[in-house]
């Protein structure tokens, strides 16, 4: 079973905004990157709403992926096809700086704050997003997927796990369920573990 009824609507509320037609990496679309990490997260047995974010989580653009398919002023448009939680990371996907977060998640590990206030290019002119402890986690588990989905090679074949996905993975919160330890060459060959 690949996609859940929810899954079904996030991919046609995509393709109806013209995911498929923009480009991403490897020759690929928006559309196929996006489900490609919806993919990932879900070979991890993620929940539906941290799959859902992940075939959302460049759809308001990033600061790396400058193409913004859907604009801030739809954020309740797009918690209709998912849930608020799972917009919710796709908007800090979105606004959050990732090396500062990066670096700020480095400094501070293990020893994570409830509230971690981080640097951010919020639609209203704040520079500072504040996420609550476990955003923080579920926000680097999304950039890992990311990262494997484009370390895909052109056809869409897994390849081994990258040093720097391992440095993300070392960033997780310790009640996260995937650790380093269990990294495997393929996402398809990631243990079955269950997330809180």
């Amino acid at each position: 079973m690949r996609e859940q009824p929810r899954a079904d609507a996030v991919a046609q509320f995509l393709r109806a905004n013209g995911a498929h037609c923009l480009p991403h990496a490897n020759g690929r679309t928006l559309l196929e990157h996006l489900l490609g990490t919806r993919d990932i997260l879900g070979a991890w047995n993620a929940p539906q709403w941290l799959r859902d974010a992940g075939a959302l989580h460049s759809v308001y653009a990033t600061d790396v992926y400058l193409r913004q398919l859907i604009s801030f002023s739809r954020r309740d448009e797009v918690r209709t096809v998912t849930s608020a939680r799972a917009e919710r990371l796709a908007y800090l996907f979105g606004v959050v700086r990732r090396v500062p977060f990066f670096a700020t998640l480095a400094r501070l590990a293990p020893d994570f704050p409830e509230q971690l206030p981080l640097a951010a290019r919020c639609p209203d002119g704040s520079t500072t997003a504040t996420l609550a402890r476990g955003e923080s986690s579920f926000l680097v588990l999304l950039h890992m997927a990311n990262e494997l989905e484009q370390e895909r090679g052109p056809a869409g074949e897994s390849r081994p796990w990258s040093a720097r996905v391992q440095r993300l993975a070392a960033l997780l919160d310790a009640d996260v369920a995937i650790r380093p330890q269990w990294f495997f060459n393929s996402c398809s060959g990631i243990r079955n573990r269950q997330f809180r």
